[in-house]
């Protein structure tokens, strides 16, 4: 079938000719195409970052003052040990994408053959991916450094630095039209591609990337995003104060269950508690709101409460902001309790 429709188009005298003459050819995937750029810019700063481990030997100053040259000279090993050797970059390989000279295509018996950048094509996207981005890089440094946004509004060195910005504020509006006319049509994924006419297509034409089941990979990214989202809420929850309260309302409910049992003489609870057995001034003294048994060398706190003091003491060594469980006030100091 594929023969047939070559043919086709053979029989109508089409040997060359712009690439939509063959409908469906090129039509690359478009996550495909931003999979290879990513794939691009994180090998660029896996490497970099490679690079700024070597040079921390240096002195202190030397890749803060030499960081444009050696991003510059990463690219131009980078991109000559990909597209000007093989026509396409590691991510595009990543992908099995390469890069075609949009204008020329070449119908064969075989199938449809694209023509691979020329010469000046190369080169044209040399000087303005690595070229252009290392000038840019090197005077935006020195007009920082030398403040050129400060001089006089007369200066060439202030009225250069506007110019600059101006210009950089007129390609970031450029790449954003382009990126939705790529979202449209799925052509050319940078501004530079466009210019210079570079396509890209599948490096074998019957060879498509195997497309991956995510589904184990989004659901790993749910898990991390609530784990995230965990440890950014757990810091903001106050555990001690959702602990006094828990402990305010256990204490009132144990508080008043055993006031009830004591109060009742039927009770067998009473037996534990003979008011007997206390000298008169701790038998009038309830039990202590922490460890709820009889005082033992009772303190006041400054919320008028009494309790044990090594129940009292232990409590605020362990929570310094510890609060009354009876009535929830913030216990600062504590005074013994004279008979």
């Amino acid at each position: 079938m594929e023969e047939r429709r070559v043919d086709a188009i053979m029989g109508q005298g089409l040997g060359k000719g712009p690439l939509r003459s063959v409908p469906g050819f090129l039509e690359v995937l478009r996550v495909h195409q931003l999979d290879a750029l990513y794939f691009d810019e994180e090998i660029t700063e896996l490497l970099f970052a490679k690079l700024t481990r070597i040079f921390s030997f240096f002195r202190a100053d030397f890749l803060d003052v030499y960081k444009p040259e050696i991003t510059g000279i990463l690219h131009s090993v980078l991109f000559y040990l990909s597209v000007w050797s093989s026509d396409r970059t590691y991510g595009q390989l990543m992908q099995n994408l390469t890069y075609s000279d949009a204008r020329v295509h070449t119908l064969g018996r075989g199938g449809v053959s694209t023509s691979p950048p020329t010469f000046l094509q190369k080169s044209l996207l040399f000087i303005f991916t690595v070229g252009l981005g290392w000038v840019v890089a090197r005077f935006s440094r020195r007009a920082a450094n030398e403040n050129w946004a400060d001089l006089p509004s007369d200066d060439w060195r202030c009225k250069a630095w506007h110019f600059v910005r101006r210009v950089e504020s007129f390609v970031k509006i450029l790449n954003l039209f382009n990126f939705i006319a790529f979202l449209y049509d799925g052509k050319y994924v940078t501004l530079t591609t466009r210019i210079l006419r570079l396509r890209l297509v599948y490096l074998r034409a019957h060879q498509r990337p195997r497309f991956v089941n995510f589904d184990f990979l989004n659901r790993q990214l749910v898990w991390q995003g609530f784990m995230e989202f965990f440890i950014f809420l757990f810091p903001l929850i106050n555990l001690a104060s959702i602990g006094t309260t828990i402990k305010y309302a256990l204490t009132r409910l144990f508080s008043a269950s055993t006031s009830s049992l004591l109060d009742d003489p039927t009770s067998p609870a009473s037996s534990h508690y003979p008011s007997s057995d206390l000298s008169p001034s701790l038998a009038s003294l309830p039990l202590c709101p922490l460890c709820h048994d009889t005082l033992s060398t009772p303190h006041c706190a400054d919320c008028g409460h009494t309790f044990c003091y090594y129940c009292l003491a232990t409590a605020r060594l362990e929570e310094p902001a510890f609060s009354c469980p009876l009535c929830a006030t913030a216990v600062t100091s504590s005074r013994p309790l004279r008979p």
